[in-house]
């Protein structure tokens, strides 16, 4: 498990080109998608992403908001990654995580943080 806090710099901005979504319950992310993640919920990512799918979750809740990563696949932040099928969650308002995927490693990159992500 590692754990990430950046204050301010790193997140906020962004936008332009996504469709953005209020969810309030458990939904399998969509790429050039932003969401709004208003309750305690469980985001799954693409189960076949391709080259520079993006997408970018806000987390709009002090609730638990966590976000899936399909088994094979990883989530990367800075130099830490999560396991294989694992997930990276946050129960901080206000945290934003902005993800490109890479098909040559097939990890989910983090291109945009702020707030407190811990990766499981």
């Amino acid at each position: 498990m590692s754990q990430f806090f950046i204050n301010g710099g790193g997140g906020g901005g962004g936008g332009g080109g996504y469709t953005w979504n209020n969810e309030y319950s458990d939904y399998s992310a969509i790429k050039s998608n932003g969401y709004f993640n208003n309750s305690s919920l469980h985001a799954a990512l693409p189960s076949s992403p391709a080259l520079g799918d993006s997408i970018i979750f806000y987390s709009n809740t002090s609730d638990t908001v966590i976000i899936d990563v399909p088994f094979g696949y990883t989530i990367q932040i800075g130099d830490e990654e999560s396991t294989g099928g694992g997930n990276a969650s946050s129960e901080s308002l206000g945290a934003t995580l902005e993800l490109v995927y890479n098909s040559d490693d097939e990890v989910w990159h983090a291109v945009r943080i702020s707030g407190f992500w811990e990766l499981n």
